[in-house]
């Protein structure tokens, strides 16, 4: 059902939907998918307790030439605030395809912020996950690299080029931000010299702001750096630039080491 340029309208549909017995599923761009229209899904969703699943598409610098208006750097934040929601930021199109298998079986808000696009294919076709579990994709001891979504890849790269410099790294893929793997968090946080955090996301109330949570309330003296948006809009370019632009590329987040 196309409800046109009503993103606000889109989830009090979903709610009714929700309310009649199916299983609604909504798309826009995941700023119109959270910021406009977080009332109704706080009180139509969560509050009302009905099912909505959302894809919140081109998130952050992935939205390209739609500008500012179009981009998203505070969407898991807000989500993240719908008491029992459920937050992810998928890798690759693998990971999204099982995503939206699995919590079609599950009751209440769930959001997935992702690319519309390709992107770089990190899973095999036979990949296994589990929400609320981060997937270790390499093992180090000396610093642990939380990521999500598509900037799973350059973290990946990253991971190798700071081992040519002798740096023994580890990458989690930590898909599922909302529940978080608090017991991965504290396991790396004991063992490993400096945890950081790379988002697609503002460094307020994304993935970073969850780690930071948990160090804390854990009493852990863990150093923590948290890669990505600090106080930006978004602008006009292609993903490549924006994503240069914001810091977020493989080079200027290894500036930030």
């Amino acid at each position: 059902m196309n409800v046109g340029i009503s993103e606000a309208n889109m989830m009090g549909v979903a709610s009714g939907f929700s309310l009649t017995g199916h299983i609604p599923f909504c798309h826009t761009f995941a700023p119109f998918a959270t910021r406009r229209a977080f009332d109704q899904l706080f009180i139509s969703g969560g509050y009302a307790q009905t099912t909505i699943n959302i894809f919140g598409s081109d998130p952050g610098f992935a939205v390209g030439p739609n500008g500012g208006t179009h981009t998203s750097w505070e969407d898991v934040a807000l989500m993240r605030m719908i008491p029992n929601s459920i937050v992810c930021d998928p890798t690759d199109g693998i990971q999204l395809a099982w995503l939206i298998r699995e919590l079609a079986d599950k009751a209440g808000i769930h959001y997935i912020r992702a690319n519309r696009k390709a992107v770089r294919e990190v899973y095999e076709t036979d990949a296994r996950f589990e929400l609320g579990k981060g997937n270790i994709l390499k093992q180090g001891r000396h610093i642990a690299l939380f990521a999500s979504g598509q900037l799973i890849s350059e973290t990946l790269d990253i991971a190798e080029e700071l081992a040519l410099k002798g740096a023994d790294v580890t990458v989690v893929d930590m898909f599922t931000i909302k529940p978080l793997d608090n017991n991965l968090v504290i396991e790396l946080s004991k063992t490993h010299d400096l945890i950081i955090s790379i988002e697609n996301h503002s460094v307020t109330g994304g993935l970073g702001s969850a780690i930071a949570d948990v160090i804390a309330e854990a009493g852990l003296n863990a150093k923590l750096l948290k890669i990505g948006v600090n106080e930006r809009f978004g602008q006009v370019g292609s993903p490549d630039y924006l994503q240069d632009e914001f810091g977020l590329s493989k080079t200027k987040s290894k500036q930030k080491f």
